[in-house]
């Protein structure tokens, strides 16, 4: 058999790079504690392929910026450069370390070359990326039922709906939320200097200045503006959406546009409305359940894809079920806070 060529080595070689970058990044996400830092850093610091590894597989989850930045830079000559000026594949960090209790980067870096000032940009953005994890940023969130409304340290205004959570962290180039869970609803300060980004699993949500909700789900993020324009991305993917419009993007990165009343749709959880048109029975459950301490449960998935149409007030669940009673064959069968919605046997056997 013949030796493999150099090109499928390096590939097989990049791949598993890749591969061990991906399982750090979901450690991070899914395991975090210090000795999963320290691993992290010293697997990071390692050697400078490393981090071009992490680099990658980050970069769409970090923001626009770290995109936009490995979009200009050649990582191979950056790897190079590296090794040079260190005389093997070590790479000092602690240079570029950015605090995690506020984030601030700092104003020194050392910079030999070009490529030397470029990695140690990025590699500011991936340490924020872990602080994000580690750090203490200030947290806000709401409990079941609950809403609430906040004002950042640019004046910038956040209502948070019901069992919803954030992560907040501003430094001197840039305004970040991580939406942790939930909705909220955002009216960002203008300043040109720093734009304000709205994070989840699913999209990176720029703008300047404007008014803008954002609700994560488990496997998409839903955009709807209402005042201005915002720029979304998702898994390499960016669409720009302005007042009025709203977008679904999912994690894989479908992005699926609507307009005509989805946005005031998408809004009336701040009048404690919910608003459902040919909405599948079982997201109006989901959306009763995230405000109520009953909990509404459908087992049957014919029920589940009944379509249904109606503005009921959030925090009245009673109110679904007197409109579901109409519906001859269901009942109801209750167990303290939870109430299934079933099929009533004596009509299903007709």
């Amino acid at each position: 058999m013949d030796a493999p060529t150099l090109d499928s080595t390096e590939r097989a070689r990049r791949r598993l790079l890749n591969e061990q970058a991906a399982a750090w990044l979901l450690r991070l996400e899914h395991e975090p504690s210090a000795e999963t830092e320290s691993g992290f850093r010293r697997w990071l610091e390692s050697s400078a392929e490393h981090m071009r590894a992490f680099l990658e597989i980050t970069a769409i989850d970090r923001d626009f910026g770290a995109m936009a930045a490995l979009k200009d830079v050649d990582l191979d000559a950056l790897v190079e450069e590296v090794r040079e000026e260190n005389g093997s594949e070590v790479v000092p960090m602690q240079a570029a370390y950015v605090t995690p209790a506020n984030l601030v980067r700092p104003q020194s870096i050392r910079r030999r070359t070009a490529l030397a000032a470029a990695l140690a940009c990025i590699v500011v953005g991936a340490f924020s990326f872990i602080a994000f994890k580690f750090g203490s940023p200030p947290t806000y969130e709401t409990a079941t039922g609950e809403q609430r409304a906040l004002k950042l340290d640019d004046g910038s205004l956040v209502h948070l709906n019901t069992k919803s959570r954030i992560a907040v962290a501003f430094d001197e180039q840039i305004r970040e939320v991580r939406l942790l869970e939930g909705e909220a609803m955002f009216t960002a300060e203008r300043d040109r200097r720093r734009p304000f980004r709205v994070v989840t699993p699913s999209a990176v949500i720029e703008v300047v200045g404007t008014r803008f909700n954002v609700y994560r789900r488990d496997t998409e993020t839903t955009v709807s503006v209402v005042e201005g324009h915002v720029k979304v991305a998702g898994n390499g993917k960016q669409i720009s959406l302005t007042a009025g419009e709203q977008a679904t993007i999912t994690r894989d990165g479908q992005i699926t546009e609507l307009g005509n009343g989805a946005v005031a749709k998408a809004t009336a959880w701040q009048q404690r409305k919910l608003t459902f048109d040919h909405d599948r029975l079982e997201f109006v459950v989901e959306q009763f359940n995230r405000y109520n301490k009953t909990q509404l449960v459908i087992d049957d998935p014919q029920i589940r894809a009944r379509e249904l149409d109606g503005v009921f007030n959030a925090d009245q669940p009673q109110a679904l079920l007197d409109f579901l009673s109409l519906e001859k064959d269901l009942r109801f069968a209750r167990d303290g806070d939870t109430v299934r919605i079933e099929l009533n046997s004596s009509t299903a056997d007709r």
